[in-house]
């Protein structure tokens, strides 16, 4: 992993510094695992399609297309549901990772500073908007600069619900609270919308996660040392 020194900031709560090291190492784990899972599947491809190739030129004429439609097809489908399948994986993991760090990131705040009104008492099914709010509402971060980051993730959860719960169909509802970006579209199999992404999807959400995770990480800094020299005008 490069780290550019040029960005470094310097936080004055040091455990911030060390979340940090640790988001970022684990969004750079994750653009290894996407590079791997494309090296991996492109070579299964190649293996499959050579394999393919010698079945069927082995074959009579007569017989080629029945064997391709009976036996190699399958297993065409299955290696495209393979990709698509590591692809959605993939996806669901950035979202949990992402909302991991940020409850990390509240129970920092919470064991330092032990305000009455605790994380779990906040009242919200989405963990993301719960955590937020703590550290905006409790917690009175600045969120003038780490939000246009959070905006784009909120947007796109509705992606990693229809993964998770509806393996990528989404209802007439969903349909249309999905924010079209780079990477992500809505296919037709059959008359029923299948979502399908690539990868510049799933480096556009870890991009968001990473802007993210540094803006509140410095609002928070700042926010902590206002509470520590509430009478320094700097």
């Amino acid at each position: 992993m490069k780290i550019d020194f040029k960005n470094v900031y310097s936080f004055d709560w040091q455990d911030l510094f060390y979340i940090e090291l640790e988001n970022d190492i684990g969004i750079e784990a994750f653009k290894k695992l996407i590079v791997n899972q494309e090296q991996s599947f492109l070579s299964s491809k190649k293996e499959f399609e050579d394999y393919m190739e010698g079945e069927l030129n082995s074959l009579p004429d007569g017989y080629k297309s029945g064997y391709y439609g009976q036996i190699l097809h399958w297993d065409k489908l299955a290696i495209d549901e393979l990709l698509k399948l590591q692809r959605y994986s993939t996806c669901v993991s950035i979202f949990s990772f992402f909302e991991g760090r940020l409850r990390r990131i509240c129970e920092l705040v919470e064991t330092k500073y032990n305000f009455k009104v605790r994380v779990n008492d906040l009242n919200n099914n989405d963990n993301t908007i719960k955590y937020w709010n703590y550290l905006t509402k409790v917690f009175e971060l600045e969120s003038k600069k780490p939000e246009p980051f959070l905006t784009p993730i909120k947007q796109q959860k509705v992606i990693r619900n229809v993964i998770t719960h509806q393996n990528g169909i989404p209802t007439d509802v969903q349909l249309k609270q999905i924010y079209q970006v780079v990477g992500l579209d809505i296919v037709d199999d059959n008359g029923i919308p299948v979502i399908v992404i690539n990868n510049d999807y799933l480096y556009y959400i870890l991009e968001r996660t990473s802007l993210f995770l540094k803006a509140v990480l410095r609002s928070i800094d700042l926010r902590s040392n206002e509470i520590q020299n509430p009478f320094n005008p700097f």
